[in-house]
């Protein structure tokens, strides 16, 4: 990972357990840490204390995480290859919203907007809303 903000640039490496692993997304939370989503080693937080890592025993499905972000309220969504995300974390662990059920479209992409809320970019014509804690599926297209 590498941090541009003005010359000099900072380099972040990843742990030595994510070898042979992608960096997918990265997002920066409001105290300064950051959260990386990997192809294959979960999702990681750095911040001064190190490297955290969370994956299936912190309640994600699996090590695939193709976007993480940091709300402005300082919540931390991540969302899975697989099924059933995004999850948001709370107290160590990741559960999943109420209104998504556990076979429900990946998320590919998310964007933190206003605190509290999440738009959920899914496979298919399917934009969600995260409000709170609480998804709404919205159709584009046809």
């Amino acid at each position: 990972l590498v941090s541009i903000h003005t010359s000099p640039f900072s380099v972040v490496s990843l742990p030595e357990e994510t070898l042979g692993c992608s960096a997918l997304s990265v997002s920066a939370a409001p105290d300064g840490s950051l959260w990386v989503g990997t192809d294959g080693a979960g999702l990681y937080h750095h911040s001064a204390q190190g490297w955290k890592n969370y994956g299936v025993n912190e309640g994600l499905t699996n090590v695939y995480i193709p976007s993480v972000a940091v709300g402005t309220d300082g919540a931390v969504w991540a969302s899975n290859f697989w099924w059933g995300s995004p999850y948001h974390l709370e107290e160590g662990h990741f559960s999943r919203p109420d209104g998504i059920e556990s076979d429900a479209n990946p998320a590919y992409a998310l964007l933190p907007l206003e605190a509290g809320e999440m738009l959920v970019g899914n496979r298919g014509k399917y934009v969600g809303m995260v409000v709170g804690i609480t998804f709404a599926a919205l159709l584009i297209g046809q």
